[in-house]
């Protein structure tokens, strides 16, 4: 890959640049945002809600957190398939202008295919939901 500045690139219009430099985990790609970038692991002790205090956006595949950083009011990427691709975006170059879009339809669609009806009259449902 050819070397680029940020600076370069926007003077041409490229929506992405490298600069052949590691990021701190040694990460080497192109890039589309001069942002700070936190890999928060499964096993990591911060919790999901201390990662999205002042989060630009959340970046996952197929993972339940892009589900609560939705609910939460967080833009996310979704690099695969999952109940967020609604409301989600999967082009990073649009990183720096991420969408905010109503959550009310995706919220009760997302309730709606939470139960069956056989978990409801069970009472399965009742259960979950009261602890």
């Amino acid at each position: 890959m050819k070397i680029i500045t940020r600076e370069e690139a926007l003077e041409e219009g490229l929506r992405k640049y490298f600069t052949g430099k590691p990021c701190k985990k040694n990460h080497i790609s192109e890039k589309y945002t001069n942002r700070t970038i936190m890999i928060k692991p499964k096993t990591s002790e911060m919790t999901l809600d201390e990662a999205l205090l002042e989060c630009h956006a959340i970046i996952g595949y197929d993972t339940n957190a892009l589900v609560d950083s939705i609910i939460r009011g967080t833009p996310c990427f979704n690099m695969g398939h999952s109940a967020v691709n609604s409301v989600a975006l999967q082009d990073l170059s649009k990183i720096e202008s991420p969408v905010y879009p109503s959550r009310r339809q995706w919220a009760h669609n997302l309730a709606y295919s939470q139960w069956t009806l056989d978990e409801f009259r069970s009472g399965v449902c009742w259960d979950m939901l009261n602890g």
